[in-house]
C-alpha cells in the first residue's frame, strides 16, 4: 500500500500599508499622536528613508524644523519640544513608511500647522530614485473641560437613541409583581 505524501506550505503574510489622515484635535496636558504615513508603491523595492517634521504657529510665516528621525535615531531640533516628542512610526527598519510622532503634555502653544517630509531613496538594481512625499496637519488644542463637555454633548444623542430603542423593545416584557 502506497501512501501519498502531502506537502504543507505556509505563505508569508505581508502587511498592507494604508495612508490615513492624522487626527487634528488635541487636548491640553494630554498626549497626542501626529500621524504621517507614506506608503511605498512597490513593496518589493528596497528603500531607506528619514523623516523631518516642521512646525508653524498661526502667527508665523515660515516653518521651523523641530524633529528628525534617521537611522533609527531621533533628534529634537527645537527647544519648545525638548523631552516632549517621541517617535511613534516604523520600528526596527530604515525603510520607513510610518513617520508618526507623539507629543507629550500638549500645550496651547502647540496649536498650528505641522508638516512631515519623507526623504525616501528607492534602490533599483541599476539606479536609485529619490522621492519626497509630505503631509500637512493643522492641529488645534482644546482645554480638558471643553473637550469633556464636547464629548458628552456628542454622545448624549447616541445614548438617548439607545435608551429609547431599548424602551421600545421592552414593551412586550412584563414584570411580575
Amino acid at each position: 500500500m502506497v501512501r501519498s505524501q502531502r506537502k504543507l506550505q505556509a505563505c508569508l503574510c505581508r502587511g498592507a500599508c494604508v495612508e490615513v489622515d492624522s487626527n487634528t484635535e488635541a487636548v491640553e496636558k494630554k498626549g497626542f499622536k501626529l500621524g504621517c504615513i507614506s506608503c511605498k508603491k512597490r513593496g518589493e523595492v528596497p528603500a531607506s528613508a528619514f523623516v523631518d517634521w516642521y512646525f508653524k504657529e498661526k502667527v508665523d510665516h515660515n516653518f521651523t524644523h523641530v524633529y528628525r528621525y534617521e537611522n533609527k535615531e531621533a533628534n529634537i531640533t527645537d527647544e519648545r519640544f525638548f523631552e516632549r516628542l517621541v517617535w511613534n512610526g516604523s520600528k526596527h527598519t530604515n525603510d520607513l513608511q510610518d513617520g508618526s510622532i507623539f507629543i507629550l503634555n500638549v500645550t496651547f502653544n502647540d496649536t498650528g500647522r505641522y508638516k512631515c517630509i519623507f526623504s525616501r531613496t528607492l534602490m533599483y538594481p541599476a539606479y536609485e530614485f529619490s522621492t519626497f512625499p509630505n503631509k500637512t496637519i493643522d492641529m488645534t488644542v482644546e482645554d480638558f473641560s471643553g473637550w469633556r463637555r464636547k464629548a458628552l454633548r456628542e454622545s448624549a444623542p447616541e445614548y438617548l437613541a439607545i435608551a429609547s430603542e431599548s424602551k421600545d423593545n421592552c414593551a412586550a416584557v412584563q414584570v411580575a409583581e
